[in-house]
């Protein structure tokens, strides 16, 4: 019995025809890349003390917000204020908290 030769194109096959436009052109096509929102999980552990500071924090937050705001809010708040801040003022705070 003959055999018949296999005519299937597949993706890893040499033959130019069977290549997108864009390779055959030489330009690439642009794609637009979306960008994820990754939350990332951090643990710090924190005195007794800054607990309650952070505590008393939220609740002072709280009573001035019209929506309710959480310790995980008000620390990302306090990293964007310190990214905008002085770093002295970020260094002598840390060493006052001492």
């Amino acid at each position: 019995m003959a055999k018949k030769p296999l005519t299937i194109k597949t993706k890893l096959s040499n033959d130019s025809s069977s290549l997108p436009d864009q390779e055959i052109s030489g330009k690439p096509e642009v794609t637009s890349t979306r960008i994820s929102k990754k939350l990332f999980l951090k643990n710090y552990r924190l005195r007794g003390l800054d607990i309650q500071r952070l505590e008393g924090l939220v609740k002072a937050v709280n009573d001035l917000s019209t929506s309710r705001m959480t310790e995980t809010d008000v620390i990302k708040s306090l990293i964007y204020l310190g990214s905008k801040s002085k770093k002295e003022r970020i260094i002598n705070a840390y060493k006052a908290s001492l």
